[in-house]
C-alpha cells in the first residue's frame, strides 16, 4: 500500500496526521497477523506538494515497487494529473484530495471519502444564513493559490450565485507569516462572514492579525482548518 504526500514541504503540518494514522493501521493489520496470513508493506513517498514529485513517485511505486493500491496520491494537483495513469493502471486510490473532478464525473479507480472542497464551503455559507440566521451577509473567502484553494473558491462563487450575494476573495499563499494586507481588504470590505479555506498553521497568523486590527468577524473554516493546531498556534486570536 502507497501514499503520496507533503512530508517536507509548505502542506506537511496537514499531511502528517494522514499520514501518520496510514502507518498506524497497517502496523495494527500486521500485528493482528497481516491480511489472509500476508504483512502489508507501507511505503511514504514525500511529494513536497508538488504535482511534477507526485508524478514521478506514481511512477516508481507502480513500476518499480509494484503497489497494489494508494491512499492517495499527493495534493489535488496531483490527483487531477495522474487520472489517465490511475485508470490505465487499473490501481484504486482514495486521495486525500477533496476537488470535485476527482468525483464529478464517477472514476472508476477512485474513491473520494468526504464532502468536496466546494460542497464544503458552500455549507458553511447555509450554515450562516440559515443557522446563524445573518441578514444581507458580506461573505469573503480567504485560500491559497492552489487546486486545493481554487476549489473552495469555486464552490463559494456558485453559492453566492445562488443567494444573489457578492463575494470578497483573499489569496494568501500557504506558509506566508503575515496577513496583514488580507485582513485589512477585509475590513475594508466590510466583510463579516470570512470562511478560510486554509490550513491550520497559515489560518492562524490570519486570525491573530484579525485581533491586532480588532477586526471581529465570524470565521468560519473548513475541515483543514479545524485542528487544535489552529488553537494553539493563534493564542488569544483564537
Amino acid at each position: 500500500m502507497a501514499i503520496i504526500g507533503d512530508v517536507t514541504g509548505p502542506l506537511a503540518d496537514t499531511w502528517r496526521y494522514g499520514i501518520a494514522s496510514f502507518r498506524t493501521y497497517f502496523q495494527h493489520i500486521n500485528d493482528q497477523g497481516g491480511i489472509h496470513g500476508r504483512k502489508v508493506k507501507v511505503i511514504v513517498e514525500d511529494d513536497r506538494a508538488n504535482v511534477a514529485l507526485s508524478v514521478a513517485a506514481f511512477k516508481k511505486i507502480v513500476y518499480r515497487d509494484k503497489a497494489l493500491a494508494f491512499m492517495g496520491t499527493g495534493q489535488g494537483g496531483g490527483n487531477i494529473a495522474l487520472f489517465n495513469q490511475i485508470e490505465k493502471e487499473k490501481i484504486p486510490n482514495v486521495p486525500a484530495g477533496l476537488e470535485l473532478r476527482l468525483s464529478s464525473p464517477p472514476k472508476k479507480y477512485i474513491f473520494c471519502t468526504g464532502a468536496t472542497h466546494e460542497d464544503a464551503v458552500a455549507v458553511l455559507m447555509d450554515y450562516a444564513i440559515r443557522d446563524l440566521k445573518a441578514k444581507n451577509p458580506k461573505f469573503g473567502v480567504v485560500y491559497p493559490d492552489i487546486e486545493f484553494g481554487k476549489a473552495g473558491m469555486r464552490g463559494a462563487i456558485e453559492r453566492a450565485k445562488f443567494y444573489g450575494l457578492d463575494m470578497h476573495r483573499e489569496v494568501l499563499n500557504v506558509g506566508a507569516l503575515d496577513a496583514t494586507s488580507q485582513i485589512l481588504n477585509l475590513k475594508r470590505a466590510k466583510v463579516d462572514y470570512v470562511i478560510v479555506q486554509h490550513i491550520a498553521a497559515t489560518a492562524s497568523g490570519l486570525v491573530r492579525d484579525a485581533r491586532k486590527f480588532d477586526y471581529k468577524p465570524t470565521f468560519l473554516g473548513t475541515q483543514w482548518v479545524c485542528s487544535q493546531d489552529l488553537i494553539k498556534l493563534a493564542g488569544k486570536g483564537a
